[in-house]
């Protein structure tokens, strides 16, 4: 198996744009200052999709006060929506962030080109996007352990979903990575079917995905037995003793796949058969991390 090349996707488009920087400083600055929250402006950062604007309350303000005027700065900038992070992470500065007049696409071709994510440890890092700064961010799920994706209908759920995927087969072959995919909806995991990685047809029923949490509990258990004999902790630890070890070969050890299970409209799953996909899917979230699967 070769992994796919890089010129299959499409790169960024578009050249953000923020409108003029200093007078949307001077009006945010004067907005606060009507309310009696005097600030001292410190420089804008612009991202692909919003301008972040920072800014340092004087002594004693509190920090409630600026959050509770998103609304006016936004009718201020004539701009929407608004979101204040007070204060940003690491600093004693509050951003201030609002949409770009023109917008850059961020698509995956960039993402996975950068050496973050070509020179990450785990084979289960993926692409999260870039952040207000316009840096690259990747997440690991083997560290997470577990991924809970949410939000409101139409604002891009599953094409998080179908990067991810996307960034799971940039980095792994059959034989590290093997996926269950999960879609109630039948449309949009179906063309992975043909897929080497998958373990078996897309699921699309609440009683097939009942079965698929049972399977993945046995196989769990099984790892945990196999991990006791041979004293390993889990499967980082199991897979470097296979490739290291010749003898452990000779005896049918083999390198154990990461297994992920990817599920669409978990909702409408639980609405159907709630307590039976509950039930499997906290005694995965319990203890399947040490053996893979996520």
């Amino acid at each position: 198996y070769k992994l796919p090349p890089l010129d299959l996707l499409e790169g960024d488009k578009g050249v953000p744009s923020a409108g003029d920087i200093r007078v949307n400083s001077e009006i945010i600055k004067r907005t606060l200052e009507n309310f009696g929250i005097p600030v001292e402006m410190y420089g804008a950062n612009v991202g692909p999709t919003v301008t972040q604007y920072t800014l340092k309350p004087a002594e004693g303000i509190k920090l409630s006060k600026i959050t509770a005027l998103s609304n006016n700065l936004a009718l201020a900038l004539a701009a929407h929506p608004i979101r204040i992070e007070a204060p940003i992470p690491g600093k004693s500065l509050v951003g201030i962030e609002v949409p770009n007049k023109a917008r850059t696409l961020v698509r995956l071709r960039n993402l996975l080109s950068e050496p973050e994510f070509l020179n990450a440890s785990s084979p289960l890092t993926f692409a999260l996007g870039r952040d207000v700064m316009g840096e690259a961010m990747f997440a690991d799920l083997s560290k997470m352990p577990h991924l809970l994706i949410a939000g409101a209908t139409g604002t891009g759920k599953t094409i998080c979903l179908n990067s991810i995927v996307l960034s799971l087969l940039y980095r792994n072959t059959p034989e590290t990575l093997r996926l269950i995919l999960v879609d109630p909806k039948r449309v949009e995991f179906s063309h992975y079917n043909t897929l080497p990685h998958i373990l078996g047809p897309v699921v699309h029923n609440a009683n097939k995905t009942i079965k698929t949490l049972a399977w993945l509990i046995e196989e769990m258990e099984r790892r945990f037995d196999i991990f006791g004999k041979v004293g390993a902790r889990n499967i980082v630890s199991y897979n470097a003793r296979v490739r290291k070890n010749g003898k452990f070969r000779e005896e049918g050890h083999k390198i154990m796949p990461y297994i992920v299970l990817i599920i669409d409209e978990l909702a409408d799953l639980m609405a159907a058969r709630g307590r039976d996909i509950e039930m499997g899917i906290v005694k995965l979230a319990q203890k399947a991390r040490a053996t893979g699967i996520h």
